[in-house]
């Protein structure tokens, strides 16, 4: 009888962990949130290694409506059930740079090393 006692316990244990897994995989916000705090980390970062006062204002009050108008637009999420993946869609081409679980996103180092190599850079500003 012990066998079959913890064999429920450590189903119970799994489903209990599947339950949370579900209920709390992030939504598509969650991960467009994400990608917006990473990209305009980097820009306040940035911004501030500007000396032009007017530029780092300029660039603090337009830099964030720029970001997120991009960002809404190409982050999307792949949504597996009890997680899921962060997705950029840029120029016909799907990155994976994030993974969330938990009612966390986690976003790649590879993401920010492409916002060093200039990622923002190509973005056309209209």
């Amino acid at each position: 009888m012990r066998k079959k006692g913890k064999r429920y316990i450590t189903l119970i244990i799994i489903a209990i962990v599947v339950l949370v897994a579900f209920f709390t995989n992030p939504n598509e916000k969650s991960h467009q949130d994400a990608v917006k705090t990473k990209v305009n980390s980097y820009m306040q970062k940035n911004i501030s290694n500007k000396n032009n006062a007017l530029e780092n204002i300029l660039g603090a009050v337009f830099g964030g409506t720029v970001v997120n108008t991009i960002v809404n637009n190409i982050v999307s999420r792949d949504n597996y059930f009890l997680f899921s993946l962060t997705k950029i869609n840029w120029e016909g081409k799907s990155n994976t740079v994030g993974i969330g679980a938990f009612g966390n996103v986690y976003i790649s180092k590879k993401f920010d090393q492409a916002l060093e190599n200039g990622l923002i850079d190509n973005i056309p500003h209209e």
